[in-house]
């Protein structure tokens, strides 16, 4: 009887001492200081936001530019509205990168100024739009491949890519609106993953996602506007 309650608690000394040992390797190795996915989660969760402040102020650039009627305003109005359209595509894209990452994003968009619908009001959206190519996108890709989210690094590649355009399609009306080249008869969104076109050189399939042409949403501009 002695030797079997010496028995029990030479056992359990010994299960506290493992235990204790657990603990403290636990400790000394530590827990990541940072969750899997983190640098992904923080990168989409920052670029939401600006996608967010970019849909505002291209509602607002679109809503300023109604208030005159002619074909330069008319063309700037349904650019905006097609870019912000294109906006909010990238940013329900993002959300749902999160979500597949086990985090969300609560919308809190940026206050936008108001919009002008001149040139400045082009032009300034141009350096925000080159700021997203130029300063984000190319890092936030990296680091979802680093972070092993192939998902959320084709999300950002799509989303980079229709920024591009975006600047090549502003850089466009600019031009259109001094008369130094054709207006575009309207823009053409793709549903799936934002990717804008003028409808003159809008492919048979999205480039990006492949998305049929007959599913994209159009914006076409008031030729009859003076």
């Amino acid at each position: 009887m002695k030797f079997s309650t010496m028995l029990i608690a030479s056992v359990l000394v010994s299960l506290a001492a493992l235990s204790a040992s657990y603990g403290y390797a636990r400790r000394d190795l530590g827990a990541p200081e940072r969750p899997l996915w983190a640098t992904t989660i923080d990168d989409l969760k920052q670029i939401c936001a600006l996608k967010l402040a970019a849909a505002a102020q291209y509602e607002r650039e679109a809503e300023a530019a109604k208030s005159a009627q002619n074909a330069p305003n008319a063309l700037q109005r349904q650019l905006y509205e097609a870019l912000a359209h294109s906006e909010h595509i990238h940013v329900r894209n993002y959300m749902r990168a999160l979500n597949k990452l086990g985090s969300r994003y609560v919308c809190r968009a940026l206050a936008p100024e108001m919009g002008v619908a001149t040139q400045s009001g082009l032009q300034r959206s141009i350096a925000m739009e080159r700021y997203l190519v130029d300063e984000r996108h190319e890092q936030s890709i990296l680091n979802a491949l680093d972070d092993n989210s192939k998902y959320a690094a084709r999300i950002v590649a799509w989303t980079s890519g229709g920024d591009v355009k975006h600047i090549l399609l502003l850089e466009q009306c600019a031009l259109a609106c001094e008369g130094r080249c054709e207006a575009p008869s309207g823009y053409a969104v793709c549903p799936v993953c934002g990717n804008t076109s003028d409808c003159e050189h809008e492919d048979c399939y999205c480039p990006f996602c492949m998305t049929p042409s007959g599913d994209y949403v159009r914006f076409l501009v008031d030729m009859s506007a003076k």
